[in-house]
């Protein structure tokens, strides 16, 4: 009937949207809407989240481009979640800020950008950038590339019982997809991607009274996360609905306690990860 991604849980969302597109012919729009998103939640004991309100402008361009741009308040509030059941979390007022310009195909490249600035954790800031790109070699042979670069002031994560953690945070994000139909019936893929985190010592907080956080004394060590995989894939079509694949992966996940390492140079280990190495040949056919 439906997904509820989560229990315990009420909400009212409502949302409208304008739409304009009686633009003269030598106007650069070809249409503008505006959007806005009002949420308002509680678990079924009662305890309020924040109420956030989003204001977007989006505006299509004749040329085929896309201009967005959206403002998000958000007011005090419980997170009843993070503290993995060890008590209401209370949260401070939020803004954030996301400003996005998408260029379809033109020649061989199509490009996306997406700059975001927003609060999170306790009470400081985050921001980031998202840029793909992707080259059309020929009409049979593209190339994806993707990156995520992103900083935060404050990233704020539970570690044990009441105790939680805010991190100053660097991470990157990125990967790299080939298609190939070299002939009629035969697909290559290629795709690689990673992540890496990358936090200094932090500061720890105790939930205290009402669910505030109180700073605390307890030693916060910085670490690190880094995670790759990558995969090489064949497809052959015997026919309609009938396919044979030869699949390559590999890749891992692992954790680094006071790294001391430069994001770049983690990058540079996530490629080494060999937790797992496999080749997979699947038959599927239609009888």
């Amino acid at each position: 009937m439906g997904y509820l991604y989560r229990n315990n849980f009420e909400e009212i969302f409502m949302s409208g949207e304008w739409i304009r597109t009686d633009f003269p012919d030598v106007s650069r729009s070809a249409s503008v809407s505006w959007g806005m998103m009002f949420v308002s939640g509680q678990n079924t004991d009662g305890d309020r989240f924040p109420v956030s309100v989003h204001l977007d402008r989006r505006e299509m361009l004749r040329s085929g481009s896309n201009i967005f741009l959206e403002i998000e308040y958000e007011t005090e509030g419980y997170d009843d979640t993070i503290s993995r059941g060890n008590g209401l979390v209370r949260l401070n007022e939020r803004w954030g800020a996301n400003m996005g310009y998408m260029v379809p195909r033109r020649g061989s490249w199509s490009k996306h950008f997406h700059f975001f600035a927003f609060q999170e954790g306790y009470e400081d800031w985050s921001a980031g950038i998202e840029a793909n790109v992707t080259w059309y070699y020929r009409n049979n042979l593209n190339i994806d590339f993707s990156l995520n670069p992103s900083w935060s002031r404050d990233w704020l994560i539970w570690l044990h019982d009441d105790l939680l953690a805010s991190y100053p945070k660097r991470q990157v994000t990125g990967a790299i997809a080939a298609s190939w139909f070299p002939a009629e019936g035969h697909e290559i893929r290629l795709r690689t991607q990673w992540y890496v985190i990358n936090t200094d010592a932090g500061q720890g907080y105790r939930i205290g009274s009402g669910g505030r956080l109180i700073a605390s004394n307890d030693p916060i060590n910085g670490f690190a996360m880094i995670n790759f995989g990558l995969q090489f894939r064949y497809r052959y079509e015997l026919a309609p609905l009938s396919d044979i694949y030869l699949v390559y992966s590999r890749g891992g996940i692992d954790r680094i306690e006071n790294s001391g390492h430069s994001t770049i140079n983690l990058l540079s280990e996530s490629t080494e990860l060999r937790h797992s190495d496999q080749i997979l040949i699947k038959l599927r056919y239609r009888f």
